[in-house]
């Protein structure tokens, strides 16, 4: 058998694979080490401090432009006349759901 022309492991090679001093080069490029585990993640997320804001992150420290007076003043009797014009339509809406609702109501009685 293959085996038997093996020679038994020495102590010093037990010992040396016991302390872990040597490191294995992989006979492939794809293997990579294993990463960290979850319980490490979070233990280390709960005792370093917080993780900083990425470069892409950035407070504003200008002020929004605000219309003026007189565009303000302008567009507010268009904002109303629209709102008026709303409050027609849904009331013409209603006033024709109601309407319909009794002469259906009319005819089934």
């Amino acid at each position: 058998m293959e085996f038997e022309d093996n020679r038994p492991t020495s102590d010093a090679d037990r010992r040396l694979a016991e302390a872990k001093k040597l490191t294995l080069q992989p006979v492939h490029t794809d293997v990579q080490p294993e990463g960290p585990s979850d319980s490490e993640v979070a233990a280390r997320h709960m005792n370093e401090p917080a993780i900083a804001n990425v470069s892409i992150d950035t407070e504003e420290a200008t002020t929004q432009l605000q219309p003026t007076q007189s565009i303000l003043s302008t567009a507010q009797p268009a904002v109303a006349a629209q709102t008026n014009s709303g409050k027609l339509i849904y009331g013409i809406i209603g006033g024709v759901i109601i309407i319909s609702g009794l002469t259906y109501l009319a005819f089934t009685i």
